[in-house]
């Protein structure tokens, strides 16, 4: 039998031009615009698509932990946003400032140096701890009275704290750094560029009116 090549165009063709309709035919109908909400949005970690019922008491342990700051720090509120230079600590702690939220929060962080300035909460669930902090201290941490037994953890400046909350940085090798999920910057200044013909010091200081009268001395000190 012999196969005329025109046929064989034709049929080509007739298969190119049904593969093309079907493919707009699917275009049209799967086109979004995106004014879709999806019914069920895609989930990206696995403590949000887990059902309670299933895994029963592991559930608490894959539920991100909610931190509630009951007050202030120094005045300012904390931004939700403050772990987001902690790697693997924004997707397992909420931070949270909304004290209406106190019933959902496994932890509240209490500010020493707010604490008068906000009413103790009445109530509180078994399973919650409440956390003394301040990174000063004593003298500037101030002296309101709670109830006995009322902090369950600390987060102070001290290493004997159940959380140690202090000024300045925590050093580790840089490969562990990056192990752990540390964006890793270089700051290296060539040691010739740092040399003067008069010699100084430079300093960043966050409180000028401190109870030491820190201040007077270097103010003498850059004379």
């Amino acid at each position: 039998m012999r196969v005329r090549p025109a046929s064989v165009y034709r049929y080509l063709l007739l298969s190119i031009c049904c593969f093309v309709g079907v493919y707009m035919i699917y275009s049209i109908i799967g086109y979004d615009d995106g004014t879709h909400v999806p019914i069920h949005r895609p989930q990206r970690h696995l403590y949000l698509t887990v059902s309670q019922d299933r895994i029963g008491s592991r559930f608490g342990n894959l539920a991100p932990k909610r931190i509630l700051y009951w007050t202030t720090v120094f005045g300012a509120t904390v931004p939700a946003t403050m772990l987001s230079d902690c790697p693997g600590l924004t997707d397992r702690c909420v931070i949270d400032t909304n004290r209406h939220q106190l019933s959902s929060a496994d932890a509240v962080v209490f500010h020493a140096a707010d604490l008068s300035r906000f009413p103790l909460p009445v109530t509180r669930k078994d399973n919650q701890i409440f956390v003394f902090n301040s990174m000063e201290t004593p003298d500037n941490s101030g002296r309101f009275a709670v109830p006995d037994n009322f902090f369950n953890w600390t987060s102070t400046h001290l290493f004997s704290s159940d959380a140690i909350h202090k000024y300045g940085s925590f050093l580790i090798p840089t490969q562990i750094a990056e192990s752990r999920g540390f964006k890793v910057q270089s700051y290296y200044v060539q040691p010739k560029r740092l040399v003067k013909s008069k010699s100084g010091i430079f300093g960043l200081i966050s409180n000028c009116h401190t109870t030491s009268k820190r201040e007077l001395a270097l103010q003498e000190l850059g004379k």
